[in-house]
């Protein structure tokens, strides 16, 4: 069993996840030479 090493709460794992798949996102279209202006966050 593994130990909950960083104690977050339900609500911060789920911002943090969102937030992840995101600037992993934005990384890979920088990577291909894909320009974007801005992030557009939609974490709600």
């Amino acid at each position: 069993m593994l130990k909950d090493k960083y104690n977050m709460t339900q609500e911060q794992n789920i911002f943090y996840a969102k937030r992840n798949i995101v600037d992993s996102m934005w990384k890979s279209a920088n990577l291909e030479g894909i320009t974007i202006k801005g992030r557009i966050l939609c974490l709600s």
